[in-house]
């Protein structure tokens, strides 16, 4: 079942995700929310305060610029299959629309690092040369940075 996150609770989540540096485009989008500066996100959980995946979206009912930030979708998790649950959920994501999921993806490196790259996946209203549309989660695709 999908939690939508309501201010307060925000700086709980941020504090739990506060060492996990695949979680910085949703502390950045938390960040911006509690700071005033982007507040037409809505933040997403699988279940809390035991989450496992965060969906950060903007919430096109009520942004002022949607626009500007409307396919961006920022998601995190510690547990794929439960993100594809969140993800299939229709009061989560409009897969009919333009989405362009933004999230880090973590590989194990060699010495003391990881090698940290950012994921964009598109789906919906792609690029001219995608075919996909309105695909769910499994089948959309990726374009690391």
């Amino acid at each position: 079942m999908a939690v939508a996150l309501s201010t307060d609770l925000l700086p709980g989540l941020l504090s739990t995700l506060q060492n996990d540096d695949r979680a910085i485009h949703i502390r950045g989008e938390i960040k911006s929310k509690l700071c005033s500066l982007i507040t037409d996100c809505d933040v997403i959980v699988d279940r809390w305060p035991d989450y496992t995946a965060v969906v950060a979206r903007v919430n096109a009912a009520t942004a002022k610029c949607p626009v500007h930030l409307g396919p961006l979708v920022s998601v995190f998790t510690t547990h794929t299959a439960r993100l594809e649950t969140l993800l299939r959920q229709p009061d989560v994501l409009d897969w009919s629309a333009r989405i362009i999921f933004v999230c880090v993806e973590h590989h194990a490196g060699c010495g003391q690092g990881h090698r940290l790259s950012t994921q964009i996946l598109y789906s919906g209203h792609v690029p001219p040369d995608d075919r996909h549309t309105g695909q769910p989660p499994s089948q959309a695709k990726t374009r690391g940075l």
